[in-house]
């Protein structure tokens, strides 16, 4: 018996992302809820189980630690109620029925009357309907709509699992009865994906297995559409519910799962599967085998996925046009094409299917897909943005998803597009990705008013202030870039796509602060870039965006008037880390710190009683400062300007001036060195001042500080003032 896997079985996106929260959540915090079974598989909510993770039905029965919200999600005030409660709340809500939950609520904020499509009393149904007002209601089929009331303005959001035929049916029964509708596909991809792989599959085999929880809504649409096709079809949970009599007279059985059932579920159920076809096979041999003997039919089945083994034939169902696929074990088996019937049977407009470049010509590039002949994807249906010619986007040998647009043209050619494919992948990703909050990638191609332009598979805007931490003053350095963006809008009806990449570089940002204020540390020498020069300092980005100030008094070992001086914008330098306030969130940093200490052995270059040359760098009223070289200043008391009084240091020295002075003092330990311009001077230089002091009248000797041996009188001081007076 040839044992087939569906092509696409078992756990979708949504439930294995709610399985590596939940177990990364155990890890980190121990102590696990979830509120119901976070999957509608018993097989993976017992593993959890064993794993640490409990189940609760009700929030009195979490009394502390993690909620974690299933994969189907909850009501709003559920949630609310947790928080409150003060459980640490942990979203595992799949992403395609989270986007389902935040259109209803839209929808109902704006006036509308949401109409939910799906099954009474589901869990997904149930957290919808807290989340679309008052006036939501649950339509299971057609007949609901009878008696119900309908508002003027209504809306549809569709259970994820539900089949596209349910809301094409519900949707126009409703079109009737209201005055403007609006309808919201919510309808998971890759529950419409899974459908018609196993819609497929059905065509071929004798008999299918469906392998699922019986809660699964998913499962059920799975065994639905495999029991439509007139095949018989078992719906299990697990492989303790084979019947070796299903099998009889069975040539090819195909087994398909749905989206909650775990691969080690199906693989014992395929293997199970073999060991009935080795008994049968056993009994067939020893004439023991008799088909009375065997169990009435069972006409319920269940999801499934593979495994592998000998005995039984077991494949997995292949893409179209593959002639060998993989098995569990991953070995290569083979198959026999026609018995699957012709690649063209399959093929459909509208299908996504993977293709290899074969040829590419100027204006077309041709693909093998597993036809009888190649397909054609016209230059215009190579890239979302402006090429000049095809080899700017693919090569001979790439493998590439495509679009069918045509089955057949006039010419009998299978006209594909890789836009529309790569359009439909980003749409998805798109999606999930504003419900997740993760970071996608993309090309910016051109700048428009406002913003930018970037290809994430689709046309999307940048709008200028998103573009960067800081306005960017010519966004045209910004096209053909590469950009990480967060989604802030996506609406496919309008197809408008509004995307950041500030918030990825504000969140880049904090996490690197982050890091850096739990591991910097006072003394940690750092390369940076000088991002900023301000009048007391400049800001310098040491690493991830991590800025710290460079006060102007770190600059320099000298004096610095203008910190322009020593740094620029652009300048790499290295700097020391001089503290790290936490509470503030500031880091201050030094530049001198990493040069050399002018004040080192200060005593060997300037002995006391050395004489030395120095400039004028600054005066006070107590004296004038004197630069000996970079670094190194030392003070000239005003007493020490010359031998005679000084009442302000400008009437001996300017700023600018070369002087000889003599040291006096020095005291490294404080930078302090004591100078002196009167005691530089020689002896003979010291007695000619003197006596054109004695020449001077008496009272310009006073005033000047002589100390004459007769001195003034109190008349040649006080003269002037008495004539005065008088």
């Amino acid at each position: 018996m040839d044992i087939i896997l569906c092509e696409h079985a078992g756990f979708c996106y949504g439930v294995r992302r709610a399985i590596d929260i939940t177990l990364a959540a155990l890890r980190s915090h121990g102590k696990v809820y979830t509120f119901g079974p976070l999957v509608h598989n018993p097989q993976a909510v017992k593993r959890l189980e064993e794993s640490g993770v409990r189940v609760c039905e009700s929030l009195e029965a979490c009394v502390d630690g993690t909620l974690i919200i299933p994969s189907h999600g909850l009501p709003p005030l559920v949630i609310d109620a947790a928080k409150e409660k003060g459980l640490n709340v942990v979203d595992a809500t799949c992403p395609h029925v989270g986007r389902a939950q935040q259109l209803a609520r839209k929808a109902a904020r704006e006036g509308y009357q949401v109409l939910i499509v799906g099954d009474r009393g589901h869990s997904e149904v149930e957290g919808l309907l807290g989340w679309a007002g008052p006036q939501a209601i649950v339509v299971q089929d057609v007949d609901d709509l009878y008696g119900a009331e309908i508002s003027s303005k209504a809306a549809i959001v569709v259970q994820t699992t539900q089949s596209f035929d349910m809301l094409r049916d519900i949707a126009g029964a409703v079109l009737g009865r209201t005055r403007e509708l609006v309808i919201y596909n919510t309808i998971c991809g890759a529950t419409e994906e899974r459908q018609n792989a196993a819609r497929d599959l059905t065509s071929r085999v004798d008999a299918m297995v469906i392998i699922g929880g019986r809660a699964s809504a998913n499962t059920r649409r799975l065994w639905e559409v495999c029991k439509a096709s007139g095949r018989k079809a078992y719906w299990i949970e697990d492989a303790g519910e084979l019947d070796a009599g299903w099998f009889r007279e069975v040539k090819a059985v195909g087994v398909t799962a749905g989206a909650s059932t775990p691969n080690w579920v199906i693989e014992e159920v395929i293997r199970k599967m073999r060991d009935l076809d080795q008994e049968k096979l056993d009994q067939e041999k020893s004439g023991e085998f008799e088909g009375d003997q065997l169990a009435a039919v069972n006409s319920e089945g269940g999801p499934g996925d593979m495994a592998a083994g000998e005995g039984a034939s077991v494949a997995q169902a292949p893409a179209e046009g593959d002639k060998t696929s993989e098995g569990p074990n991953g070995e290569g088996q083979q198959f026999d094409v026609s018995s699957l019937g012709s690649a063209g049977d399959v093929i459909e407009k509208g299908q996504i299917i993977k293709g290899t470049v074969v040829r590419v010509e100027p204006d077309q590039v041709l693909i093998d897909f597993g036809q009888k002949s190649e397909g054609i994807i016209p230059i215009s249906e190579l890239s979302t943005r402006r090429i000049n010619s095809p080899a700017e986007v693919v090569s001979v040998g790439d493998e590439i998803d495509v679009y069918v647009l045509q089955v057949e043209d006039e010419q009998g050619n299978t006209i594909l597009s890789k836009r529309r494919a790569d359009q439909e992948k980003a749409w998805e990703r798109l999606t999930r990705a504003l419900t997740t909050g993760e970071t996608i990638e993309g090309t910016a191609t051109a700048v428009v008013k406002g913003g930018v332009v970037v290809d994430v598979g689709t046309r999307g805007f940048v709008p200028a202030s998103h573009v960067g931490l800081r306005p960017v003053a010519d966004l045209s350095s910004i096209v053909g870039t590469h950009m990480r963006l967060k989604v802030l809008e996506a609406d496919r009806s309008r197809n408008n796509v509004v995307l950041s990449q500030r918030l990825v570089l504000e969140q880049e940002q904090a996490e690197a602060r982050e890091r850096a204020f739990e591991t910097l540390k006072e003394g940690d020498i750092k390369e940076g870039t000088v991002k900023r020069v301000v009048n007391f300092g400049a800001f310098v980005d040491i690493g991830d965006g991590v800025e710290g100030l460079l006060h102007v008094s770190d600059m320099s070992w000298g004096r610095v008037k203008d910190p322009k001086d020593v740094v620029s914008e652009g300048d790499h330098i290295k700097v020391m880390v001089l503290g790290v306030d936490k509470e503030r969130r500031r880091i201050s940093l030094g530049l001198k710190q990493t040069l050399p200490d002018p004040w080192l052995d200060i005593e060997k270059r300037y002995p006391v009683g050395s004489i030395v040359k120095g400039k004028v760098t600054k005066l006070m009223n107590f004296g004038a400062f004197v630069e000996l070289e970079p670094g190194v200043e030392g003070l000239v008391h005003i007493s020490q300007l010359a031998d005679r009084h000084v009442a302000k240091p400008e009437e001996v020295v300017e700023p600018g001036q070369e002087v000889k002075v003599k040291v006096v003092s020095v005291k490294p330990q404080d930078h302090r060195i004591g100078l002196s311009i009167k005691e530089a001077e020689p002896p003979e230089e010291r007695v000619e001042k003197s006596e054109k002091q004695e020449s001077r009248n008496p009272r310009e000797s006073y005033v000047a500080g002589d100390e004459n041996e007769h001195g003034p009188t109190l008349g040649d001081v006080f003269g002037d003032l008495f004539e005065k007076e008088k």
